[in-house]
């Protein structure tokens, strides 16, 4: 060593490092490494010359290199060493078996069986764990999609199931439309055309009206003028109807013709409100926005139960036909201008419960034929030029216990009604 000044101090520090660095490999700790290079941090004084000095390999113990700042070669260590900073270490460098832990990629193959590596190398069981949760997430997602698709499917028969109930429901009580299927076709064998007598029954009206429809055969009915009510509803019905008469029921082919004779014998063309009169659609929808004008039964093949038109201008007599309107219930009829008798066929309407013929210009005699009628409820005949007896009819009302409401000229002593509740 050369004999420089405080050389004792030199060795002495050269001395506590290395036995710092001894003590921190035997307590199993790395000691911090120190940045600064001893030979550019060395005092001066030591040196013996400027405190900027360049250092070199001489001015160190025999074996010792600088670490730091000095550029160090191969050949300045022992033999089988190499530096651990700037070199470029190969793996022919290493023993057998062994590899550089730094830069070297590390394969699966490298490790022992059932070794994995730790730190860059992806663990494969948390790969197969998160394989497996995200396939558990996606069949919950499907599963969840399938529910909802089966839901909605479900709803969808259930609601068609439903609309199917109603249309079932609405069709049994309302009936399928316009035309009831009984009596549709050819007449009866027994149908039998007299154009010289007028048809009493029913069925023998039927005949000659579809007869008078469906062929040029001389019927009654052709026996009327053109100009009056039967001639002009057959007319109508013949050259403006476009209804099939062939193939429609025979029920309601009459009901049509009573309808239409009732608007031209009681001047419809002159009404207040025609309504939906001729038109071509049922004689129910002929209301049109009143609801009170034609009331109709749809569970009885859609026909006609109510005829609601007082204060409308009608005028004339009412036709006899009104009796083939076989469930009329009520007949409202006040205020108007209608004349002539009251026709003993509506006497036979047994399923009559309210007459309004009450301040119009009818005369004669009341028909006998009202004591029929015991499910009677309400009549008013007052304000006309009626005459007869009811008390018959009062005593049937009575006998019910049905709460009545009679109306009559009774004041004048030309209608005896003990049971009417106003006597004009």
């Amino acid at each position: 060593m050369p004999n420089t000044p405080n050389g004792g101090r030199r060795k002495s520090r050269l001395n506590g490092d290395t036995s710092d660095r001894s003590m921190g490999r035997s307590s199993g700790k790395r000691s911090p490494r120190h940045r600064s290079p001893r030979a550019s941090r060395i005092n001066a004084d030591t040196l013996g010359g400027s405190n900027r000095s360049n250092v070199g390999s001489a001015d160190f113990p025999a074996g010792r290199k600088p670490r730091g700042s000095v550029v160090m070669e191969e050949g300045d260590f022992p033999a089988g060493r190499q530096p651990r900073g700037s070199v470029v270490v190969e793996e022919g460098d290493f023993p057998a078996g062994r590899q550089p832990r730094g830069s070297v990629v590390i394969d699966e193959g490298d490790f022992p069986d059932g070794r994995k590596p730790r730190g860059s190398v992806v663990v494969e069981e948390e790969v197969i764990v998160e394989e497996e949760q995200l396939a558990t997430d996606m069949d919950e997602q499907r599963a969840k999609k399938r529910r909802k698709r089966i839901a909605a499917l479900v709803a969808c028969v259930l609601i068609l199931i439903l609309f199917i109930v109603i249309i079932v429901i609405l069709v049994s009580v309302l009936g399928t439309g316009d035309e009831p299927t009984p009596g549709v076709g050819e007449l009866p064998e027994t149908c039998a055309v007299n154009n010289e007598t007028r048809p009493i029954t029913k069925d023998e009206y039927i005949c000659d009206l579809v007869t008078t429809l469906t062929t040029r055969e001389s019927t009654f009915l052709r026996t009327f003028p053109a100009g009056s009510p039967y001639g002009m509803s057959i007319g109508w019905m013949l050259k403006e109807d476009t209804t099939d008469f062939a193939n429609t029921p025979h029920e309601y082919i009459l009901e049509r013709f009573v309808m239409i004779l009732f608007y031209f014998a009681t001047g419809g063309k002159d009404w207040f409100s025609k309504f939906e009169f001729l038109t071509q659609e049922h004689i129910c929808d002929w209301t049109g926005d009143s609801k009170d004008a034609i009331r109709c039964a749809y569970a009885t093949d859609k026909k006609v139960t109510d005829l609601g038109m007082p204060q409308n201008g009608l005028t004339g007599e009412l036709p006899t036909e009104l009796g083939y309107l076989t469930e009329l219930t009520r007949i409202y009829f006040s205020l108007n201008s209608l004349s002539g008798k009251i026709p003993t066929e509506l006497f036979q309407l047994t399923k009559l419960e309210k007459l309004y013929f009450d301040r119009n210009d009818f005369r004669g005699k009341i028909p006998t034929e009202i004591n029929q009628l015991t499910g009677l409820t309400t009549l008013l005949l007052n304000n006309n030029d009626f005459n007869g007896n009811l008390t018959e009819i009062c005593d049937v009302v009575n006998a019910t216990g049905t709460q009545s409401d009679f109306h009559a000229d009774c004041q004048t002593g030309r209608v005896n009604c003990p049971c009417c509740k106003t006597c004009v």
